[in-house]
């Protein structure tokens, strides 16, 4: 019996080290190290089992891993057999697979079918229509927490970035979709103003990724989100990105990996602060008239200025950072960077 239990932890340690599951294996790990300490003080196999433990707290803070993309498949159209007609799907694909390609995976399973790219038709129109469509969108991990505009317990913890990575796209059976739109049929000067954001959650029978490759949704919700705290949101998790690009810059085997995309991310931030965006938020959102109109979110507009106070303190602490690792032809660059934050912070007085 115990020996059965024990390779039972060692065989599921294996496959969850395998498979870069590394915190579930950790936890097998201090698991059956209790179990040892509970069955005799086994002092060479606890001893083993810290060292291996030790190792996986070190991949999970050191190691590069691709998670799964997900997506919607809506099924319409008369000629599909009644398992799948009418019905949606949450698909596990493959790590950083793109959209276009899953499509044609999918299409490639159901011979003379049609990708439709949007639709204005209504269901019961493609429902009883002949032939076989596809509709096919790219889907994000959420949790419950969010559908109610909290944060999960992972996220207000002080944990590795790359452990918050993985809690986040695994286990999970609520995924979101966001779709910006606008009110206004004139476009207005500042685009922030009329910028609102509709939210789809979808919720999902089982949670993905599992041992089936996909999930049937269940329930969906719909938040439509105004333009204030559309750009709260924007700034908060411009600012959570930012701060993740950076330890991983800093914590990798392998900087080079990082350096680009994290310089161009500055880059995207800082240019388009200093074109504007903050000004723009400033006429948007901060204005007397603005308060006068919107007298409950007094609370929600001290948060984006406080938001918007702590980019600047997120970029200095970056730059602080991309200044270590760059190389000497793009020390230029940085060193614009550089001259433009300093007029942001100007800017924000």
């Amino acid at each position: 019996q115990r020996v059965r239990k024990e390779t039972l932890y060692r065989t599921a340690i294996d496959y969850f080290e395998n498979g870069k599951c590394w915190e579930k294996a950790a936890l097998l790990c201090r698991q059956l190290s209790q179990v040892h300490e509970d069955e005799g003080w086994n002092f060479q196999g606890i001893s083993d089992l810290l060292k291996r433990e030790a190792n996986l707290y070190r991949d999970i803070l050191v190691q590069e891993r691709l998670f799964p993309a997900y997506f919607k498949v809506s099924f319409y159209g008369k000629d599909f057999n009644d398992d799948l007609k009418g019905k949606e799907f949450i698909y596990v694909g493959d790590e950083g697979e793109r959209l276009a390609d899953f499509s044609e995976r999918i299409k490639f399973q159901h011979p003379q079918s049609e990708l439709l790219q949007t639709t204005s038709q209504s269901m019961e129109e493609l429902l009883n229509k002949p032939g076989k469509f596809l509709l096919i969108i790219t889907v994000l991990p959420s949790n419950e927490e969010e559908t109610k505009g909290d944060k999960p317990a992972y996220a207000t913890e002080n944990f590795p970035i790359g452990m918050k990575k993985f809690f986040r796209h695994n286990d999970v059976d609520v995924f979101l979709y966001s779709k910006a739109f606008r009110k206004q049929k004139v476009k207005n000067n500042n685009e922030f103003e009329d910028l609102w954001l509709s939210n789809t959650f979808y919720f999902t029978k089982d949670c993905l990724p599992s041992f089936q490759r996909r999930s049937e949704i269940v329930r969906k919700a719909e938040i439509v989100v105004n333009p204030l705290d559309n750009a709260l949101h924007s700034v908060q998790n411009k600012n959570q990105e930012l701060e993740e690009m950076m330890n991983s810059l800093e914590n990798s085997t392998d900087p080079s990996n990082h350096l680009k995309p994290f310089t161009m991310a500055l880059n995207g931030v800082i240019d388009a602060a200093v074109n504007g965006g903050i000004l723009k938020y400033q006429e948007a959102f901060f204005s007397p008239a603005y308060l006068e109109l919107n007298p409950s979110s007094s609370e929600t507009i001290l948060e984006l200025k406080s938001s918007l106070q702590e980019q600047m303190k997120v970029l200095t602490k970056c730059l602080a950072v991309h200044i270590r690792f760059v190389s000497d032809e793009m020390r230029g660059l940085h060193d614009k960077l550089e001259s433009f934050l300093a007029k942001m912070k100007t800017e924000m007085g």
